[in-house]
């Protein structure tokens, strides 16, 4: 039954009905008995600028913020990383933001895009937390928590604070983004910010609906939407809608992951289910346009990570050329490095060039 919703999937991309506006990224999270995997696309534009980059931040470096957090009275300007941590940043179009980060604890954060936010950035009030710019936020965190538990204490006791109202290091204008923060043992946490600016948190775990993240609406409108889907039925996959939108893959990834079965796979084949479920039901094809803009949106990369053992996976999907590597075997830096992952890997590299993170 679970082989056939995939199937039914795979042939009905090609009807793609499109509607609405299509915004960046998915996220999916699968608790196996290999470990709690965690996969994602980085969507853009294609006439923007989009350039992956990788960078490794080792215990005790010391770290500076970057950017400004003009409208909150404190910023976390310096820390010394806690935990050893990779980051996945954007050196195109969102000049070197960290997007998606895991560290050596196993704490994976995510970010996606949130226009629903928008409105609401210039609404949040400085809490008297120490701010932190929205290019460093994933990676921030990762540095210096393990787990979800510890993640959401910090922010009850005001440790720190997203620095929503401020544009992130080297933007113009505030980001509407939101945050998924998972760990190990599969416990999810999402961070949106709603109306009038209060950042509104929610938990879960990888067998709740937060095991899904996309883009908007938020996530008290994703579920309505889904509501008219009866999503525990394999079959379920004819009345699924295909546009490129954030709640049309949410949706989907939601139907798919419902009927996804890893019980008796080994390792290899439990990573490749996971991987199948994201490439029918949450990556962008190139040239599906989003009417509402006339442009379109494809999935530039995908990263996908095992919490448990730190096996990372990244596949550019210009080329499908891709690469793998454990956060372990990055452990040998006595300084941070970074590597531009996405030029490499499509220029056929088996293993990364790496030089001083600056």
């Amino acid at each position: 039954m679970k082989k056939s919703l995939i199937s039914a999937l795979i042939a009905a991309t090609a009807i793609f009905s499109i509607s609405e506006t299509a915004h960046a990224c998915s996220r999916l999270v699968t608790d196996t008995q290999h470990g709690t995997l965690v996969i994602r696309t980085a969507d853009w534009y294609s006439a923007a600028p989009f350039d992956g980059h990788v960078s490794v931040f080792p215990v005790a470096s010391q770290r500076t913020m970057r950017g400004e957090v003009s409208s909150y009275k404190n910023a976390y300007q310096q820390w010394q990383t806690k935990y050893h941590t990779v980051s996945f940043e954007e050196h195109g179009a969102f000049n070197g933001l960290s997007g998606h980060t895991v560290n050596d604890q196993g704490l994976n954060v995510a970010a996606l895009s949130q226009s629903d936010s928008e409105p609401f950035l210039a609404q949040h009030k400085d809490n008297g937390a120490p701010a932190v710019n929205i290019a460093d936020v994933a990676t921030f965190i990762a540095e210096n928590y393990a787990t979800v538990a510890e993640v959401k204490a910090a922010l009850d006791n005001k440790a720190f604070q997203f620095a929503w109202a401020d544009a992130p290091n080297g933007l113009e204008h505030a980001a509407g983004l939101h945050y998924s923060i998972v760990d190990k043992d599969g416990n999810i946490m999402l961070i949106q910010l709603g109306e009038g600016g209060v950042p509104q948190y929610e938990l879960g775990d990888a067998d709740s609906d937060l095991r899904v993240k996309t883009n908007d609406p938020f996530q008290n409108k994703q579920r309505e939407f889904v509501s008219q889907f009866d999503i525990k039925d394999p079959k379920v996959a004819a009345s699924l809608p295909w546009g490129i939108g954030g709640k049309q893959r949410n949706v989907r990834l939601l139907a798919v992951s419902e009927q996804l079965n890893t019980e008796g796979l080994n390792y290899q084949q439990t990573v490749a289910r996971q991987r199948s479920a994201m490439d029918v039901a949450g990556t962008v094809p190139f040239e599906i346009q989003d009417p509402a803009t006339g442009e379109d949106y494809p999935t530039f990369f995908t990263v996908q990570l095992n919490l448990d053992n730190g096996d990372i996976w990244f596949r550019s999907e210009m080329t499908r050329a891709d690469m793998s590597f454990n956060i372990e075997d990055t452990k040998g830096f006595s300084q941070a490095m970074t590597a531009n992952i996405q030029q490499q890997v499509d220029n056929g590299a088996t293993e990364l060039t790496w030089k001083a993170y600056q």
